[in-house]
């Protein structure tokens, strides 16, 4: 065997091993992928599934019903609505913000607007929030589209 047909076959034993190496590392990233998304799929369920047992939204649309009782009746009392949240109650989503990137273009957006919309209510519902320091028809109103807007992108995250 010459030096030419040895180096032939280094080259292209060291181009097979590359290749190899670039299909398991595509194919792991594909499954870190796939992963983090289902698991993204799972704690929004999780979290709707809360939402719904919970019974936050009829929370909101009593407070907003006292308000307009109030405003009809000339009652100048307040209804405050406040919820304990954990400090970190999307364990998930929080912890792996690195990997946002590896959720299918078309969920992406749906995800962060849904866990945006699930932050801003949040705050809302907090002991220091609105709907605590400042209650009125109009903040229920606004936290009852936000509350809204963010069950129907979840639902569509979960689906």
């Amino acid at each position: 065997m010459n030096i030419i047909s040895a180096l032939l076959v280094a080259l292209f034993s060291a181009l097979i091993s590359f290749l190899v190496q670039l299909y398991f590392k595509k194919d792991d990233r594909s499954y870190q992928a796939k992963s983090f998304e289902l698991s993204i799929i799972a704690e929004v369920a999780a979290i709707l599934n809360i939402i719904e047992k919970r019974e936050y939204r009829k929370g909101l649309e009593e407070g907003r019903f006292f308000f307009e009782l109030g405003e009809k009746l000339a009652v100048n009392e307040t209804y405050k609505l406040e919820v304990q949240i954990q400090e970190n109650y999307c364990p998930i989503y929080f912890n792996n913000l690195d990997k946002i990137s590896f959720i299918s273009q078309e969920k992406v957006k749906d995800v962060v607007r849904f866990y945006s919309l699930l932050m801003s209510l949040a705050q809302d519902v907090k002991p220091d929030g609105i709907l605590n320091t400042e209650p009125s028809r109009e903040a229920y109103d606004e936290c009852l589209n936000v509350f809204d807007e963010a069950v129907l992108i979840g639902n569509r995250i979960i689906n």
